[in-house]
């Protein structure tokens, strides 16, 4: 999944709406299911934050501007109250219903009123004019097929208008309830914009309470214990690397999906916090690593960070007896608990070390994958105890 269409229309100056929870098939078929679609998302469209930070830039700098040319203008005739359970909105983008659409059940439930109570008084105070139609018999059948049709529409008329009332009073408390949220969202899509403009990252999440949170922190110890092994395995900053300069297994191009304008100055003095947003934004959420054993994820994470997210993806099917298609689905997710954690610590190392023996550096390689199994086996060994890995 790549931003570049998506790119193209917000250029063209078109609102986008990507689906969160996409992924891909172990046949490569692009699908709506999956866990942890919301999270490749995020990162295949990590690169258009930069665009929405540029966007609320010029948004704020017309403001500013529109502001000055205002301050000295009259004022302005007051805007009309807000949508409340008494006053109708006009449907977003047109121009509210036209008069003939609003009149249309009102002039209906009049025409079937009137025509039924019209025919009834016939029929209740004046049958004698029905029995003088009797010698009709055609005429007289059309009467009791409209009577029977107007007692149907008379009590459509009353249900619409008593359910009308009740749905009325449903739909504007869920109107006001959808605002609210609408609002909300806004406010906080505003400061995460305004976050990345000023400096380059998104706001740290809030705290949260309960299982959700609770969930949620120890995801992030573990994250954080394998992102600092990793980070002792790759070292400092290399300025000759394959494919560019590095620090900690991180390049320019990285850096600078997270941070905006980052130059390689910024690769040279990297911190350990932003190296670890790098590891969690093109490694541990593109791999599903939270969702991996303890353990597991640590040695998953180390390939990715050396190896690049597709051929770590593609040792870790082949460790479980997938056929590798480089992408983290839920076939290769079901197949992982079919092998104990220790287990498939020790495979992926096996896969692994396999995949590079042509290496010349394939001593210090497998030297790092002995260090990380370690970690990585007594990260296991806690978790199954019941520690903090």
């Amino acid at each position: 999944v790549r931003p570049f269409r998506v790119e193209d229309e917000l250029d063209r100056g078109k609102v986008v709406i990507v689906a969160g929870f996409q992924g891909v098939s172990y046949k490569r078929e692009i699908t709506t299911l999956g866990r942890g679609g919301s999270d490749t998302t995020a990162v295949a469209l990590a690169g258009i934050r930069i665009k929405l930070a540029d966007l609320q830039k010029r948004l704020d700098s017309e403001a500013r501007t529109s502001a000055g040319r205002d301050a000295a203008a009259p004022p302005s005739t007051p805007a009309p109250p807000a949508a409340t359970s008494q006053t109708r909105s006009k449907p977003a983008g047109g121009t509210g219903p036209t008069w003939l659409t609003a009149a249309g059940p009102m002039v209906v439930t009049v025409f079937v009123l009137s025509a039924f109570f019209a025919l009834l008084f016939i029929m209740v105070l004046r049958p004698m004019t029905l029995f003088a139609l009797e010698q009709y018999d055609s005429v007289f059948q059309l009467i009791y097929i409209t009577f029977g049709a107007l007692t149907a529409a008379f009590t459509t008329v009353v249900s619409f208008w008593l359910g009308s009332s009740q749905g009325s009073r449903s739909k504007d408390a869920a109107d006001v309830a959808y605002r609210s949220e609408e609002a909300n969202r806004a406010q906080e899509l505003s400061k995460t914009i305004q976050n990345i403009a000023t400096t380059g990252r998104e706001p740290a999440a809030a705290a949260t309470t309960g299982a959700t949170g609770a969930a949620s922190g120890l995801e992030r110890a573990r994250f954080k214990s394998c992102a600092a092994v990793v980070r002792e395995q790759e070292g400092g900053f290399v300025p000759a690397a394959a494919g560019g300069p590095k620090n900690m297994g991180v390049t320019l191009a990285m850096l600078g999906r997270v941070k905006e304008n980052a130059v390689e100055a910024d690769l040279q003095t990297l911190s350990n916090d932003l190296t670890d947003d790098v590891y969690h934004a093109e490694f541990w959420n593109a791999l599903r690593c939270e969702a991996l054993p303890a353990g597991v994820d640590l040695v998953v994470l180390d390939c990715a960070v050396k190896h690049g997210a597709r051929t770590a993806a593609g040792v870790l099917q082949e460790s479980v007896f997938v056929e590798p298609d480089f992408v983290v689905g839920q076939i290769t997710m079901s197949a992982v608990p079919n092998f104990a954690p220790a287990e498939l610590i020790s495979r992926f190392g096996v896969v692994r070390t396999k995949k590079f023996e042509a290496d010349v550096d394939i001593a210090a390689l497998k030297l790092r994958i002995e260090r990380v199994e370690r970690a990585a086996l007594d990260m296991a060994s806690k978790a199954a105890a019941g520690g903090v890995s």
